[in-house]
């Protein structure tokens, strides 16, 4: 099964050319999102969080959506247009390249170098690595105003986001839309809606996770149960067979010390008669 799949979103900085000397113009939100082959341990369909994950081979694309707050911006990075070939094959190199702008503010001493900077109704993202003493471009490309793409042009998760009337709330707050082609409006409330749907799927999931859980939580209750009661019944059996094992023991001691007094009685007899038998024979020999 193929899905859509969130890699996660940061916070980052934009800054803009002025007089040759980038500045800060304010913070965004970028997200991630690549096109997956989502298969269980038994091969069937199965939620992200639960199955295996592979890259799909038609749409091999890492997928970027970002907002300023005002607009929303989208563009996707192409493995193949990596420079340097530092990650190997195209799969590992997508897979680095998300943990690259989604995870790299979290990674200490990191050596790539990130840079967004806004340009006309666009932003331009640059990706740099450090290498010994020389910084090299990594990747390069835009993200384009969705007001300003074609509609053909966007993901299908973005399109549907776009087109799609949303009824959604969360905390009380209701959202209600209906977009038939990008706008500027459109493109404001695009990324929320995109967050607001992984939201609600997240939630979903959660709800199903809670379920699971009270379901495992009382099979292990269950389990429990019958584990105490099979420890219950050991022992008792094992008590009972240490005391059957006792009375044989004491049983077989008892016939054996009575067996030794018996011997004892049957030697001391003995000794008694081989005595008198010999004190009848020195008269006579006399």
């Amino acid at each position: 099964m193929k899905e859509w799949v969130c890699h996660g979103t940061n916070c980052v900085t934009v800054c803009e050319d002025s007089s040759n000397r980038l500045t800060s113009t304010g913070e965004a939100m970028i997200t991630a999102y690549s096109l997956q082959l989502v298969t269980s341990g038994n091969g069937t369909s199965s939620s992200p969080r639960g199955g295996r994950l592979s890259w799909d081979r038609d749409d091999s694309f890492i997928h970027l959506v970002m907002t300023d707050g005002t607009r929303t911006f989208y563009g996707k990075l192409d493995p193949k247009e990596i420079k340097h070939n530092l990650f190997g094959s195209d799969q590992d190199a997508m897979g680095e390249m998300v943990s690259i702008i989604i995870h790299n503010d979290d990674i200490q001493d990191t050596k790539f170098i990130i840079s967004y900077e806004r340009i006309d109704r666009g932003i331009v993202i640059s990706i740099r690595k450090k290498i010994d003493n020389l910084v090299r471009p990594v990747w390069k490309g835009d993200l384009k105003d969705i007001a300003d793409t074609d509609n053909d042009s966007l993901p299908t998760f973005l399109r549907d986001t776009l087109h799609q009337k949303s009824s959604s709330s969360f905390h009380h707050l209701s959202l209600s839309t209906h977009f038939s082609e990008p706008s500027p409006a459109s493109s404001g409330l695009a990324f929320s809606l995109l967050l607001g749907g992984e939201v609600a799927k997240l939630r979903n999931e959660i709800a199903a996770l809670k379920k699971q859980k009270q379901k495992d939580e009382s099979n292990a209750w269950y389990w429990k149960s019958t584990c105490d009661k099979i420890m219950n019944e050991w022992e008792r059996e094992k008590s009972e067979l240490t005391a059957n094992f006792l009375t044989l023991f004491n049983e077989h001691k008892a016939r054996h010390l009575e067996t030794v007094k018996e011997l004892e009685s049957l030697k001391t007899k003995r000794h008694r008669m081989t005595a008198y038998e010999n004190e009848k024979k020195e008269p006579a020999s006399s």
